[in-house]
């Protein structure tokens, strides 16, 4: 009976032998992909643009022997050290470039490049909440913050390549809810073009952008911004971010602190009027005076030195949506006057040098008003060259607040 039993029992087969490797890092064990085990960072977590350190490699602890069957607590505690709980690469990056937007831009009367004073909130609040939410306020903000962090250390690639991609994934998936107009994201959708508006504008001050190019990149950012105007003014459920339409406080009966700067400034004005006849004797000498008249008001509120730091900036930003429509079609024409004046506004931003707009300032090698100066410079034809000589000394720190440096 035993031998018949034998007889019938299925033949053994026998798998070519395999063994797997599991000294791969730990990033790639969570996210489940095979790793090519390459240290100190493997190419998988490079693809990700972590640094070096987040493979994080598992040190494996010794084997213990077959017959001890009850580990002394010296050999469990190698064991847990061992596994330390860790995060992705991707995670970490991210958990940056959060930490980085959020510490920079606490404690901020918080302006916009499209919007005044009903946005006191949303850097600090509005866009950090609404991210927790909504994975495309967050990966706006990621691009932003990540761009940010390349400009103030340009050796650090990861970051480039970051920003980049939060930029990419933002527009695409922006583009698909903007189509679908449904008022359930009509907010992440605001945040998310004012995120795309400033990251526009701050890209196209890069020291990595031709002068040639980066002035008329800033167009880009003058549509964005009317586009953002439309959408809060056209949206019930934006209206606590609608644009107010009043006029600046006066100051008239203030001192004024700082004279020197504002009587350097409107002898300037002066002098550019007296000299350059298109100012004065062509079609637009009317919407060119309207455009001084803004000009000197803002010098004005600079002087009294009575307006915070980053609500001049705003205005300053804003300058082109507080004048007549065809001096920003003459402007964006290469207009030799209209950029001669658009250059005496948008310099002024290089006199806060103690600010931490970095949204709207730039910071690193994206300075953006001495990026805008040399730009409209390198554009201006030569015998009108002359008239970018004032906005220079301000660049130069020739003109400061506190008068000669």
């Amino acid at each position: 009976m035993s031998e018949v039993c034998r007889t019938n029992l299925p033949s053994k087969t026998f798998k070519k032998p395999y063994k797997k490797s599991t000294n791969g890092c730990t990033s790639c064990k969570v996210r489940k992909v095979k790793c090519d085990e390459t240290r100190p960072s493997c190419l998988q977590c490079q693809k990700r643009f972590a640094d070096a350190d987040c493979c994080n490699y598992e040190v494996k602890p010794l084997k213990a022997k077959r017959a001890q069957k009850n580990p002394t607590t010296t050999e469990m505690n190698i064991h847990i050290v061992a596994h330390p709980a860790s995060l992705t690469s991707a995670s970490l990056v991210e958990l940056r470039l959060m930490h980085h937007f959020t510490k920079s831009t606490c404690n901020q009367t918080s302006a916009t490049l499209s919007t005044p004073l009903p946005w006191t909130s949303i850097w600090e609040l509005d866009i950090p909440q609404i991210a927790f939410t909504s994975d495309l306020v967050l990966n706006a903000l990621f691009a932003l913050s990540a761009l940010d962090l390349s400009s103030r250390c340009p050796e650090d690639s990861a970051m480039a390549v970051a920003s980049k991609t939060y930029f990419h994934k933002t527009v695409v998936n922006h583009r698909q809810l903007v189509e679908r107009d449904d008022d359930t994201y009509a907010v992440p959708v605001l945040l998310t073009a004012v995120l795309i508006a400033h990251y526009t504008w701050l890209s196209a001050h890069l020291d990595t952008m031709p002068l040639s190019q980066t002035f008329y990149a800033t167009k880009n950012t003058f549509h964005m911004c009317e586009g953002i105007i439309a959408l809060t003014e056209s949206k019930p459920s934006l209206i606590q971010y609608k644009y107010p339409r009043s006029a600046p406080k006066s100051y008239q009966s203030s001192p004024i602190k700082h004279g020197e700067f504002f009587q350097s400034a409107v002898d300037d004005l002066d002098m550019l009027f007296s000299e350059m006849d298109d100012l004065k004797n062509s079609n637009h000498a009317k919407t060119y005076t309207v455009v001084r008249n803004e000009l000197i008001g803002i010098y004005h509120m600079i002087a009294l030195d009575l307006t915070p730091f980053v609500l001049l900036e705003q205005k300053i930003v804003q300058f082109l949506h507080s004048v007549p429509r065809d001096f920003v079609d003459l402007a964006q024409s290469n207009d030799p006057p209209a950029m001669a004046l658009w250059l005496r506004n948008i310099v002024l931003l290089e006199l806060f040098e103690k600010s931490s707009t970095w949204w709207i300032q730039g910071s690193g090698l994206c300075r953006t008003g001495t990026r805008a100066a040399y730009s409209i410079r390198s554009l201006m034809p030569e015998e009108h060259l002359w008239t970018t000589d004032w906005p220079m000394k301000i660049v130069n720190r020739e003109i400061t607040l506190g008068g000669s440096p």
